[in-house]
């Protein structure tokens, strides 16, 4: 199971249940594990892509050209690797910036290849630029939010396969 956070290409639950992954080639792949989140029955896509979409004006375009509700940049890639070795997979998803929401293009950076913060690349980047604090505080606390909401949703799905 891939979890993690996602940007919204549409407005979509805080953690969509995720039933498709495709990429910017018309690549796609359905999970193999069924992940049904209680009360979603609604499942949504998400488009995997090489670097992050960090503009709010690039996300509809995206939207629209792969018929994707979320983007990150690890789904596809992990979905290709697992049906290329016949393993059961799924994606969990949960949103840390929305369809209206920009991102420091040097977010790709801050982020290790382990999921942790930089944080001196961050601080780094903000002293260079210190009128971004404002929207690098608030990326911060949708993150937050977002891996809290993923945190219960995955602890859940543990629980139930006990």
């Amino acid at each position: 199971v891939l979890a993690g956070v996602a940007g919204g290409l549409r407005d979509t639950p805080r953690c969509p249940a995720i039933g498709k992954v495709v990429d910017r080639a018309g690549r796609w792949w359905r999970p193999s594990l069924e992940i049904a989140w209680p009360g979603d029955e609604e499942r949504y896509t998400v488009v995997g892509v090489d670097a992050p979409v960090c503009h709010a004006a690039e996300k509809p375009p995206l939207a629209a050209a792969c018929r994707a509700d979320l983007v990150d940049c690890e789904s596809h890639a992990f979905a290709e690797w697992c049906d290329g070795r016949a393993l059961p997979w799924a994606v969990c998803r949960a949103v840390s910036d929305g369809p209206g929401d920009s991102l420091p293009r040097e977010v790709a950076s801050w982020v290790d290849d382990r999921g942790r913060t930089r944080a001196a690349r961050v601080a780094g980047s903000l002293v260079v630029r210190p009128w971004r604090i404002g929207v690098v505080r608030a990326l911060g606390v949708r993150t937050r939010l977002a891996l809290e909401a993923l945190a219960e949703r995955v602890s859940a799905l543990v629980e139930s396969a006990r």
